[in-house]
């Protein structure tokens, strides 16, 4: 079970798009730097067009559906061989970054478990007057010289290296990753439920 709040350290003022990059929601105690800015950036955007065929005509008419959420996908190498890095593995960063898929609820609690009393899928489960459910946290990503609002949609994290630094050596840990993010990116604020209390 991850702990209710990740440690920041001492925060003085929001990073800058242009110095480095870097994931963070500090209401809930999240901040992921970049040691190296990933070397492309891929932003998608799906538009739906309806298609209607007209007989006799060699193309069809168009009527505009909407909009897509626009995507962010970007790669980033995270290494405890580059100088200086204090830990000498990078589990802490991997822990920060599997934090950004967990579920948190209104008082910033993550929400991994099932409750005490729940029996069945089809229970209904009362706290209070609601039931316990959360949202994955939203985040501000800086990253290409822009700052963006999104959700997590897709993560994958490969470990390559593990062992390798004198800090890591005891308990094999990870001293070297690649991480792939899927960000759904958030341009108005009416686009996520509870996105008042989840707001970064």
């Amino acid at each position: 079970m991850a702990p209710a709040r990740f440690d920041a350290g001492q925060v003085t003022t929001a990073p800058t798009a242009a110095r480095e990059g870097v994931i963070w929601n500090y209401s809930l105690g999240l901040e992921i730097r970049f040691q190296y800015h990933p070397e492309d950036i891929t932003e998608t955007k799906t538009l739906a067009w309806n298609r209607y065929p007209i007989l006799g005509v060699g193309q069809p008419l168009l009527s505009y559906s909407g909009g897509d959420v626009r995507g962010l996908r970007f790669r980033v190498l995270f290494d405890a061989h580059s100088s200086p890095h204090a830990n000498g593995h990078v589990e802490a960063e991997l822990r920060a970054i599997r934090a950004l898929s967990i579920p948190y609820d209104v008082g910033g609690n993550p929400t991994v478990s099932l409750p005490g009393n729940w029996t069945s899928p089809l229970a209904t489960y009362r706290q209070g007057a609601g039931r316990p459910c959360g949202v994955p946290p939203v985040v501000k990503i800086a990253i290409g010289g822009r700052i963006l609002k999104g959700v997590l949609e897709n993560l994958e994290i490969q470990e390559v290296l593990h062992g390798t630094t004198p800090q890591a050596q005891a308990q094999r840990l990870c001293a070297r990753a690649w991480v792939s993010f899927d960000f759904l990116v958030i341009e108005d604020s009416r686009m996520l439920v509870h996105w008042a209390k989840f707001q970064p």
